[in-house]
């Protein structure tokens, strides 16, 4: 009963080595999506900051700069 169970997880899949990389990155992907909103806070907090330090038109500059846009 395992083996059709482990056959059936693996159809589309070469082989072993390319069912893990493709399950690697479908959890980090859901690790991605999970964080996201983190960052989304992140930059808030990074906005606010910018505002307080320099005028306004010059937050977005430092954003792009630090690749957080």
């Amino acid at each position: 009963m395992k083996n059709n169970q482990l056959i059936k997880k693996y159809v589309g899949f070469k082989d072993f080595d390319e069912y893990k990389s493709h399950k690697i990155q479908t959890t980090l992907n859901k690790e991605i999506f999970n964080n996201k909103t983190l960052l989304e806070e992140q930059r808030e907090v990074f906005k606010n900051y910018h505002k307080n330090l320099f005028a306004s038109g010059r937050t977005e500059k430092s954003e792009e700069y630090l690749g957080i846009i």
